[in-house]
């Protein structure tokens, strides 16, 4: 007696799901063209072309990956927290553009406290309409790089925050044109002692890291004063920016760093309804 032979996962294909899982894996996890999987295949005696391939990958997207990249969304909506970015992608032949212009890969993750979720989606351009349709109807703490339409969207249900690396950014930029550490440690540089509290900041969640705390054992119990004292009394007291502060944007920097005192209080608290404005970057037209 022989078993019956199990469904195919394409429809009238030879193709088998560890074939497949191979072609994915090598393409979309190491970076291989589908050019370089043709000739490995055929150094194996397997002659498989990449056309064939281009298409299996094409199938298998719309048969299955499609259900599994749903899924992926429904379980990340369901958190209460969400990290959102985008980057510049170029593709090469694509129907009615150029190659030249760029396009957007936009990421939407898991907090890392959180069962682990990124779901990607391409899309041609970084409109404000993406993270909208993609939000929609949602509730929670949004954690950004204080791109302007990220906290535009519309919807009273999302707490804005920004995230602490970009914050950084902007204070280390000031000190950086006020001519370094030394001589922005010399004028009492707000912007300095700003980036050493954020740096205090990373180190304390790399300890709590280090000893293998989850989000919730890593949060300081409620009321606790922190450790590093956070970006609280920023500004205050006698000492004042210096010149070259005044010259680079400082009200970036401020609005940033308002953001990121409500994200530490918020995230000390285990609360995360704190609402924010968003911070002064150049962005590109949120329609």
């Amino acid at each position: 007696m022989r078993a019956p032979q199990p469904e195919p996962p394409i429809p009238g294909s030879f193709a088998t799901p560890s074939l497949l899982a191979w072609i994915v894996n090598g393409k979309y996890v190491m970076s291989l063209p589908l050019y370089r999987i043709e000739a490995d295949l055929k150094a194996c005696g397997a002659t498989i072309s990449r056309q064939d391939m281009a298409n299996w990958m094409m199938n298998v997207h719309a048969r299955w990956l499609a259900k599994v990249h749903e899924r992926m969304k429904v379980e990340l909506l369901s958190h209460v927290r969400i990290h959102a970015d985008e980057t510049t992608v170029q593709v090469l032949k694509e129907p009615n553009r150029e190659a030249k212009k760029k396009s957007r890969m936009w990421l939407f993750c898991s907090a890392r406290c959180d069962v682990p979720v990124y779901v990607f989606e391409y899309h041609e351009t970084r409109r404000k309409g993406v993270a909208q349709e993609f939000l929609a109807g949602w509730s929670g703490t949004l954690t950004t790089d204080g791109y302007k339409p990220y906290f535009n969207l519309g919807n009273p249900n999302i707490a804005n925050t920004a995230c602490l690396v970009h914050v950084r950014r902007y204070f280390a930029q000031i000190v950086k044109i006020a001519g370094g550490g030394a001589k922005a440690a010399s004028a009492a540089s707000v912007a300095l002692e700003a980036r050493r509290r954020i740096d205090a900041m990373f180190q304390g969640r790399l300890q709590v890291r280090r000893h293998g705390a989850g989000c919730q054992e890593g949060r300081p119990r409620r009321g606790a004063p922190p450790a590093h004292g956070g970006l609280r009394g920023m500004g205050a007291g006698p000492a004042s920016p210096s010149l070259a502060e005044a010259g680079a944007a400082p009200c970036a920097a401020v609005r940033c760093g308002v953001l990121a005192l409500r994200h530490e209080r918020a995230r000390r608290r285990g609360t995360w309804s704190s609402r924010t404005t968003s911070p002064s970057r150049p962005s590109e037209s949120s329609s």
